[in-house]
């Protein structure tokens, strides 16, 4: 599995930034690899996750959160229409969980580092595949 510093593992998932991923099975470790380096230096994460369903979405949140040592184990989110393509939004400073339908052809994760201060690396990074995690 490749090593990164938290500046490798920012320049690597550069790559990334608004952008689908679509990775191989050696691309998907050294993403996990550069994520979990920098969810590891931040002070928080927001997740946003869009999928075919409010279950989809849990599944694909709650896999990031465990492949990212993130303690934490969610359950449903309240959406008007469970069955429908879905946006669900999780911070993991204040625990919220927010979700809503999605219009949108997009599948995937998006990962935001966040920082209090100016000397920790934060970004947006993904899209990622639902089951990179699992």
């Amino acid at each position: 599995m490749p090593t990164f510093t938290p500046q490798t593992a920012d320049q690597h998932l550069s790559q990334y930034r608004r952008g689908k991923a679509d990775p191989t099975e050696t691309e998907a470790e050294a993403i996990r690899s550069a994520l979990s380096t920098l969810v590891n230096q931040a002070d928080f994460i927001t997740m946003g996750i869009c999928a075919d369903n409010v279950s989809s979405a849990i599944a694909a949140l709650n896999g990031y959160l465990k492949g990212l040592n993130q303690d934490f184990e969610l359950g449903e989110a309240e959406v008007e229409e469970p069955n429908k393509a879905v946006y669900i939004k999780f911070n993991t400073r204040t625990t919220t969980l927010y979700g809503d339908r999605y219009s949108g052809n997009e599948r995937g994760v998006l990962i935001a580092t966040q920082a209090d201060y100016d000397t920790t690396i934060s970004g947006v990074y993904g899209h990622f595949p639902l089951d990179l995690f699992g």
